[in-house]
């Protein structure tokens, strides 16, 4: 009889802990095309490349998304803002009519961006070349790219 008792007791504690184990699925069961489980509030991030819950995880993909989301911006023409996971969103200016300085034109043709710092004799252009590498905008302008007489 005890060895029936134990054997029963055995069973209903397997039984338990088995269950136990499995994991929930997330309610509904309606996926869109990447697997996403749409009733559980899941969509598709292309950035993330992941399903993801927007309020729980924002999913940018604008410069104005980056910026309302709190991250930080460049002082830059035009201004960039970069995501935690290094994605770098671009401000649209809606083209270039209002860049009438033809050194920060000459910098945006030579594929950098003018960042502005101040200096003890106001603010000054530069240009960033390369990341970390910034010429003085108007010298690398009239030197025709050959000068780059950059800041530290």
């Amino acid at each position: 009889m005890k060895l029936h008792y134990l054997c029963a007791v055995s069973v209903i504690l397997m039984v338990v802990l088995i269950s136990g184990c499995v994991t929930e699925q997330p309610i509904g069961g309606d996926t869109d095309e990447h697997g996403c489980l749409i009733a559980a509030g899941y969509s598709w991030c292309q950035n993330k490349e992941k399903c993801l819950r927007v309020w729980e995880e924002p999913c940018v993909t604008s410069f104005e998304e980056c910026v309302t989301e709190g991250n930080p911006v460049m002082e830059s023409y035009p201004r960039q803002c970069s995501t935690p996971e290094g994605e770098t969103f671009t401000e649209d200016t809606g083209g270039e009519a209002g860049l009438a300085n033809p050194a920060s034109v000459y910098c945006l043709e030579q594929g950098g961006t003018t960042v502005f710092h101040e200096t003890a004799e106001g603010t000054a252009g530069y240009c960033e070349i390369a990341v970390g590498v910034l010429c003085e905008e108007w010298e690398y302008f009239r030197s025709n790219g050959t000068v780059c007489n950059g800041i530290e």
